[in-house]
């Protein structure tokens, strides 16, 4: 990688560029492109198709010195961000601070020494692939971002990926619609409503807000363990949940369940600008009827009712 890199160098002293190119190719990097004054490097700078990496830059040249040309350099929109290493003697290391506060990123002394030289490069090499692993992860967080199944609303059923304790709320349908009347008659549902969902939704972007629905339903599934259950995510802030009746259900010692297993998330949300979620348990629905039409009655009704039980 050292070797693809392109460096600049600025420097009014051609002997030291000479030696500089030599210890750089000795190092493993390519020779610098090279210019004699401030006001050279920055035309070169000024083209965007001059592809530079990093600048090594004197401080004192005759004319425009290295903290003016240094600042000139950050106010070119593709180079805000390209490492300047500042050249500085001795003498004149009282500059650097007033280098650093026009841009510079790092600083190495004349005469060079071969291990700080290499120390120094070292250092930009790591500045510039941490750059790149950051675009690349930025790039990627944008394309998740885009992704088609990420285009969802407050009030769809949106399927929970990450979450395995949950199914998708058409397969929960599909579940309930093709049961035997007598397995029909043999199950319960009931509606969970999760207070200040719409606020998380509105804070949230889309994927963080997957993550707290995800959050509300490992804890409904944890409350639910005792039961045979399946699950979904109904939107609108509702979870549905299909159980076996005859376990005798009872919604307030599963709404004390939940709550315990929410605190776990105390902390997370608010920073956030998220209230913790607090889980309503709605009545357990139950049907005598046996039609396959009255499956998803049953789940309408459960929805509904918990959608009106009162706040805590």
């Amino acid at each position: 990688m050292p070797a693809e890199r392109r460096f600049l160098a600025i420097d009014d002293d051609a002997a030291f560029l000479l030696v500089l190119g030599a210890m750089m190719q000795d190092l493993g990097y390519r020779p610098p492109l090279t210019a004699g004054s401030g006001a050279e490097g920055l035309k070169l700078l000024g083209d965007p198709a001059t592809a530079v990496d990093c600048v090594l830059l004197d401080i004192q040249m005759p004319g425009m010195d290295g903290i003016e040309a240094c600042r000139r350099i950050r106010a070119l929109r593709h180079h805000r961000e390209t490492p300047i290493v500042m050249v500085t003697t001795m003498k004149s290391r009282h500059y650097v601070e007033n280098a650093f506060d026009a841009g510079a990123t790092d600083y190495l002394t004349k005469p060079l020494d071969r291990i700080e030289l290499g120390a120094r490069l070292g250092m930009i090499e790591r500045l510039l692939s941490e750059r790149v692993r950051a675009r690349s992860l930025q790039a990627e967080v944008s394309s998740i971002a885009n992704s088609p199944w990420l285009q969802f609303e407050f009030d769809d059923p949106v399927e929970l990926r990450d979450c395995d304790t949950v199914i998708d709320y058409q397969a929960l349908e599909n579940y309930l619609l093709t049961l035997s009347r007598l397995r029909l008659f043999s199950s319960a549902v009931v509606g969970f409503r999760v207070l200040g969902a719409s606020r998380a939704f509105a804070r949230l972007d889309r994927l963080a807000y997957l993550d707290y629905l995800c959050d509300v339903g490992d804890a409904i599934a944890a409350a639910l363990k005792q039961y045979r259950y399946k699950l979904a995510h109904a939107g609108s802030g509702m979870f549905v949940a299909i159980l076996d009746r005859s376990q005798g259900i009872d919604p307030a010692e599963i709404e004390v369940a939940i709550a315990q297993q929410v605190s776990a998330y105390e902390g997370l949300y608010e920073p956030l600008g998220v209230k913790l979620p607090v889980v309503k348990v709605g009545p357990v629905e139950k049907t005598s009827v046996f039609m396959v039409s009255s499956a998803q009655r049953l789940i309408e009704r459960a929805i509904q009712r918990a959608s009106t039980t009162e706040h805590l």
